[in-house]
């Protein structure tokens, strides 16, 4: 069984859907923190400008993030705005545009990573057509590499984690992984944009050739 984790991104950029769709499973890590910068939990690029969600008056940055709250209201209105402004002369908006934004509209919850999660089902299941099954991480014990082994180690068929390029600042070393039989590959997603997916479903005819877009053999980050 191959299993990559991630955090519940906010519409993010293709590598995380890449990392989806080229597993058997994705683990959501809702308990851990929102990363202050570059915040991808609750702001992406649309068109190379940061969107973000609306955080509830008071909201600490240094809660997990399956307690963050939003302001679900602002929230739609303001990311709907945003991609009908951005994306009025995309290629391919008829018909994407209506459906992506009644998706956002379908999303009620003021818990950030239910909101994210949603859209992420969205775009899993009606623009891309993964079937690959979303899981809800456990409390992590331990930080980094421990952390990330402890709840790996839930799952028993494990046998490949599959890694982005962020992880490499801190699992350079793979040898944690190695000792309990674990082998760790890379993505090697090539991404056309690091935009937010909105910019594959409006700019190209079929964002899903772009999610699995990988580096020719040889190619360095």
């Amino acid at each position: 069984m191959k299993i990559s984790a991630h955090q519940p991104d906010f519409l993010p950029y293709s590598g995380w859907f890449y990392k989806l769709a080229n597993s058997d499973l994705l683990d959501l890590r809702i308990h851990a923190q929102i990363v202050k910068r570059p915040g991808y939990q609750r702001r992406v690029q649309m068109r190379e400008k940061w969107t973000n969600v609306v955080l509830a008056e008071g909201q600490s940055m240094f809660d997990p993030i399956a307690k963050v709250r939003i302001d679900n209201e602002a929230t739609r209105k303001q990311v709907i705005n945003t991609i009908r402004g951005r994306y009025a002369d995309a290629p391919y908006r008829k018909g994407r545009m209506d459906e992506l934004c009644d998706a956002i509209n379908d999303q009620h919850s003021d818990l950030l990573w239910q909101f994210n999660l949603g859209l992420l089902l969205y775009v899993r299941d009606e623009v891309l057509g993964v079937t690959t099954p979303i899981t809800i991480s456990q409390p992590s014990q331990g930080t980094k590499v421990e952390g990330l082994l402890s709840y790996l180690s839930l799952y028993p068929s494990l046998d490949t984690y599959l890694a982005g390029p962020g992880a490499k600042k801190y699992m350079a070393d793979t040898t944690p992984f190695d000792e309990v039989g674990i082998k760790v590959e890379w993505s090697r997603h090539a991404p056309v944009t690091g935009d937010s997916i909105v910019t594959l479903i409006m700019d190209y005819e079929d964002p899903m050739e772009l999610v699995m877009r990988e580096k020719s053999e040889g190619e360095t980050e």
